[in-house]
């Protein structure tokens, strides 16, 4: 499920294997390390052994995951966005 991020904040990485095709049958455990890549890490980096996504500048990246054992492979989007203003508070002081 693509995640959407601000500059800044992280998004994690969830890996499962399946015994069907395309997410189907059993849930399985990962047959060995998973080791993970940012198609574009000008907008997004991933810490290869965790998966922790940290958004760099606005824009969308891939980010894949591969089980180095059995090859498996696995991508979703993210998307980064620069935090904008919603609110105002002004207070006045006496002097």
């Amino acid at each position: 499920m693509p995640a959407s991020i601000v500059i800044g904040k992280t998004a994690t990485s969830t890996w499962q294997e399946w015994s069907g095709p395309n997410g189907t049958g059993d849930k399985l455990p990962p047959a060995g390390p998973v080791t993970y890549a940012s198609s574009d890490a000008t907008i997004a980096t991933v810490d290869t052994g965790t998966g922790v996504v940290t958004g760099v500048a606005a824009g969308t990246a891939t980010i894949t995951g591969t089980d180095t054992t059995n090859s498996l492979t696995a991508s979703d989007t993210v998307t980064v966005t620069a935090e904008v203003a919603v609110s105002a508070t002004l207070t006045l002081t006496a002097v």
